[in-house]
């Protein structure tokens, strides 16, 4: 299953983020200021950035991704706001952008406590790609401010990539 690209905008406008330090400001809203994905930590100008913006020019969303070959690696896919379809719209932007550079699967990565994500991510055609048991301990060793448990109490202890083909 490939993901289809559905960009409903009548409410927003995607473009690219270049400024740097919105980008911090943005990403440390929910990630704080050490970014680690993928089995490793990922510092402002290794990777790009989309924004969601109202009319106003308020940021709505915030997608991050860096493309390896002929792989997208989505690192952070954020909602800001109450607007429905920020996330999938910046997800089908990454596919879009992923596509436009010959990349032929698009990885997310959540953890095991994240059953939000996993669900949603199942839901638009991304299906478990490896699972990796025990990595939210080394990556505790990098950023130390990482909670224990996340969402419903679960302890946070795994990461899963799921994929899809682009």
């Amino acid at each position: 299953m490939t993901m289809a690209l559905e960009l409903p905008r009548d409410t927003f406008a995607i473009a690219p983020l270049d400024d740097q330090s919105e980008l911090s400001e943005l990403l440390t809203r929910r990630w704080g200021d050490t970014l680690i994905m993928f089995g490793r930590t990922w510092k402002i100008g290794e990777f790009s950035a989309l924004v969601a913006k109202s009319p106003e020019g308020t940021a709505l969303g915030l997608a991050t991704y860096a493309v390896q070959r002929a792989m997208m690696l989505v690192l952070t896919v954020d909602n800001f706001s109450d607007v429905p379809g920020i996330g999938k719209a910046l997800l089908a932007r990454c596919a879009e952008i992923g596509r436009e550079n010959n990349v032929k699967i698009m990885r997310v990565v959540t953890t095991n406590d994240n059953t939000a994500a996993l669900r949603y991510f199942q839901m638009q055609g991304f299906r478990i790609a490896a699972f990796y048991p025990g990595a939210i301990a080394i990556y505790r060793a990098v950023n130390p401010s990482l909670p224990e448990k996340g969402q419903d109490g679960i302890p946070i202890r795994d990461a899963l990539e799921l994929e899809i083909d682009l």
